[in-house]
């Protein structure tokens, strides 16, 4: 528990939830494939986002200081291209780190925190009339909530139900709770389902595609790091347990994912405490299962937390967050017959293209090492600064010996931090993206 209150806690909601880079810092090599076509109203990590005839809603989340209760919505026409951005009906509280689905054209929103890091857990429903203009109408309140209070819940429906799928309710959660909808559209008591996932996720990514459902990655329970597993259920079958199958190239948490009824997408996102810009493919199987994941295409920009939506032949980037930027900008881009995302010759062989993650990365600060300990996964550094501080980072594992000099980037700082690896405590550790070598 000391450790998903230290590293979970901290890194997730300070040190994960910050936007992405402008397209300025890309190195110049690299082929932008994405457009920049326009900007939210609001930098908004850790929202909802639900698409309803060619309307698409972004919904709450976090602007880097606050939790939000505001919605905004935009039209997507023929070619893909989007209105301008309008404010519609507000929450009745803040939330983010939620899930939303539409079902008998009303939004429904479940789930989710407010408060300091998010430390207020919500287990309370609320739902609202699509108008035919596309604005909201009056959001309420479910008398039914759920029975576990869930932030980074996923939803998705099936048969008439609302199914809330794992997230962080003290711990990590494996289990999945079910409402059933009655002819109004009001939910029903809440119960638990009793095949749980294989594995607790949390800051995980989960999409419906025809009969199947898939939860893809998430944050490791003890670990620090993120998983890189992939579970499915067959819908149809009322008593299918969940099966594993093809893992992702890529440990994700944090990341989003997309699908347009032949490809599974997993995009961005971090591993430990690096952002990731690379986006893998899976083909679906007529089975269920998927074929083997390939790299694809990068992101604008590394960055974490953010929507995506695939229409017609686009993909489109929402919100999302690299460090303490928030995005606002929204991209798109063009899909292929055979899974290429991007324009004509600015698209890399996904047997060629590799993942690149923080090249950029801005090591601001510097020092001389005074020990190490590595861990499976983290190397542990205590240095001393050029003005005399002396202090103790995490990266990814690094070779590196005492004396040696180094550069840093800026990180979370996190007190009482536990490391179930090590065993031992941190009174104060910088979780840092990026260390080099000076010597």
């Amino acid at each position: 528990m000391m450790l998903l209150k230290g590293f979970i806690y901290s890194i997730i909601f300070n040190f994960m939830l910050i936007g992405c880079t402008s397209t300025d810092q890309q190195s110049s090599s690299k082929k932008i494939t994405w457009q920049a076509i326009s900007k939210n109203l609001q930098a908004r990590a850790g929202a909802a986002l639900v698409e309803h005839n060619n309307f698409v809603y972004l919904i709450g989340g976090v602007d880097g200081k606050n939790y939000l209760n505001s919605v905004e919505f935009a039209y997507i026409n023929a070619q893909g291209e989007l209105s301008a951005w309008q404010f519609t009906r507000e929450m009745p509280q803040a939330r983010g780190f939620i899930d939303a689905v539409v079902f008998a054209n009303h939004v429904y929103v479940a789930g989710g925190a407010n408060g300091q890091h998010g430390k207020n857990l919500l287990s309370t429903v609320i739902r609202a009339p699509i108008n035919t203009d596309g604005s909201l109408g009056m959001w309420q309140q479910m008398s039914e909530t759920m029975l576990v209070p869930r932030r980074c819940n996923k939803l998705f429906l099936w048969n008439k139900q609302l199914i809330a799928a794992g997230g962080f309710a003290g711990s990590l959660l494996d289990t999945l709770e079910a409402s059933h909808f009655d002819h109004d559209g009001f939910l029903g008591e809440w119960r638990l389902l009793e095949n749980k996932l294989l594995v607790p996720r949390y800051v995980n990514a989960i999409k419906q595609s025809g009969d199947y459902v898939y939860v893809l990655g998430g944050h490791h329970a003890s670990l620090g790091k993120g998983l890189d597993s992939v579970e499915y259920l067959a819908l149809k079958n009322n008593n299918s347990p969940w099966m594993a199958t093809q893992a992702m190239s890529q440990s994700r948490y944090g990341h989003s994912v997309a699908t347009n009824g032949k490809f599974l997408y997993a995009l961005g996102g971090m591993d430990a405490a690096t952002y990731l810009e690379s986006i893998e493919y899976s083909e679906l199987m007529s089975d269920g299962t998927l074929g083997s994941w390939k790299i694809v295409q990068v992101l604008p920009q590394a960055m974490a937390n953010f929507t995506t939506l695939i229409k017609g032949s686009w993909i489109y980037i929402f919100g999302g967050a690299y460090k303490e930027t928030y995005n606002q900008q929204v991209y798109r881009a063009l899909i292929h017959a055979d899974g290429r995302i991007g324009f004509e010759g600015g698209w890399a062989e996904p047997q060629t293209l590799q993942i690149q993650s923080n090249r950029n990365e801005n090591l601001t600060r510097s020092g001389r090492v005074l020990e190490v300990i590595n861990s499976p996964q983290y190397s542990f550094i205590q240095l001393i600064e050029s003005n005399g501080q002396t202090l103790w980072i995490a990266s990814n594992r690094i070779p590196l010996e005492p004396e040696q000099r180094i550069r840093f980037s800026e990180g979370a700082l996190m007190k009482h931090f536990f490391s179930a690896s090590l065993n031992r405590q941190f009174d104060e550790i910088v979780f840092v993206s990026a260390v080099k070598a000076l010597d």
